[in-house]
């Protein structure tokens, strides 16, 4: 194929392109290695010492966002451990309602 002919447009050529494409991004050893590793917390210790505002700010942020999500996600279990003990205390009055003959959690309807 010369420079000058159109890129085919089948879709198997298409895919395999985007693949090589994909392939060429990625490194051959990966960061999964133990090189990689030490490679990736060294890049960032450094970073982290030469812009400390950065790091502050994103840690404020974040934990922030963590602290809020955290106690709100605790308030809604407390509330829902309340709703189900008031269900609990409920259910003998209504079964004794029941058993009684009267309708428990009807909707009144006015008539005009």
């Amino acid at each position: 194929m010369s420079g000058s002919e159109p890129p085919s447009r089948e879709p198997r050529v298409i895919v395999e392109a985007v693949v090589a494409r994909i392939r060429g991004w990625t490194k051959p050893n990966g960061l999964l290695t133990p090189e990689g590793i030490q490679e990736s917390y060294r890049r960032a210790l450094t970073h982290c010492q030469e812009y400390p505002f950065i790091w502050v700010s994103a840690v404020s942020v974040f934990g922030t966002i963590f602290l809020t999500r955290s106690l709100s996600i605790r308030r809604a279990r407390i509330a829902e451990a309340r709703v189900r003990e008031l269900i609990e205390r409920g259910k003998p009055q209504s079964q004794t309602m029941r058993a009684s003959g009267v309708r428990c959690g009807a909707v009144l309807s006015l008539s005009l």
